[in-house]
């Protein structure tokens, strides 16, 4: 029997976790976890600023992980991101690339980002996480980068919403508040945004949360 070849393997684990649904990079996110055994994943991809804006977790804990390399502008998805290639942290503690977001992801044991790439520019990253430090297989590798491509795939031929979710909803009202606190500092929107990250790693604040005190007019930037 010929072995089934393993993009089509992938694109089956996607559809067969949207269970009837319009494909979504959600889906991408469970199959890949449900698939490589790992505690969880993410999906990011550049947003209108420029930056990575999440786009669905599995759970919060992977959420609370991109969101504190955002704020902190560095750790393996930000450095996929921008180096084209995968990055694998198989013990995220003793790791010391990045001495500021490191306390911050004390919920993972080990990180594994994979960026959605096409003729050398990257558009996104898939990163998973194991509670504690591991590492992935060489097919688990193999798997994970072909669940990227598949996200990829979507995000270009998709005639659908496949950005759509809670998450991406949370982000919608992040890009608000940008646009908000533009105004009040009388900066673009890249310093504006700036500034909402700085606020959210002085007071370890949600930038969700942050954002809608914004938004509701209980917290204001000044010059």
């Amino acid at each position: 029997m010929q072995e089934r070849d393993p993009r089509e393997r992938i694109a089956a684990e996607i559809v067969a976790a949207a269970g009837g649904e319009v494909v979504a990079l959600r889906h991408v996110c469970w199959a890949c976890a449900a698939m490589l055994g790992v505690d969880g994943a993410s999906l990011c991809v550049i947003g209108d600023l420029g930056t990575v804006e999440p786009v669905h977790a599995t759970d919060d804990i992977s959420e609370r992980i991109i969101e504190a390399e955002i704020v902190h502008g560095g750790g393996p998805a930000i450095e996929a991101l921008h180096e084209n290639e995968p990055v694998l942290v198989p013990r995220v503690a003793t790791d010391r690339r990045w001495p500021l977001v490191g306390p911050a992801l004390v919920d993972a044991g080990a990180l594994f980002a994979f960026p959605l790439e096409a003729g050398g520019v990257t558009v996104g990253v898939l990163e998973l996480y194991l509670r504690r430090p591991g590492t992935l297989t060489a097919a688990q590798i193999g798997d994970a980068e072909l669940f990227a491509d598949g996200a990829l795939e979507l995000l270009v031929e998709s005639e659908e919403d496949v950005l759509s979710g809670p998450l991406a909803d949370r982000w919608a009202r992040v890009n608000r508040a940008v646009a908000v606190v533009a105004g009040q500092v009388g900066g673009d929107l890249e310093e504006a945004y700036a500034r909402l990250r700085a606020h959210a790693f002085v007071t370890a604040g949600r930038l969700a949360d942050i954002a809608d005190d914004v938004l509701v007019g209980s917290l204001r930037f000044r010059v």
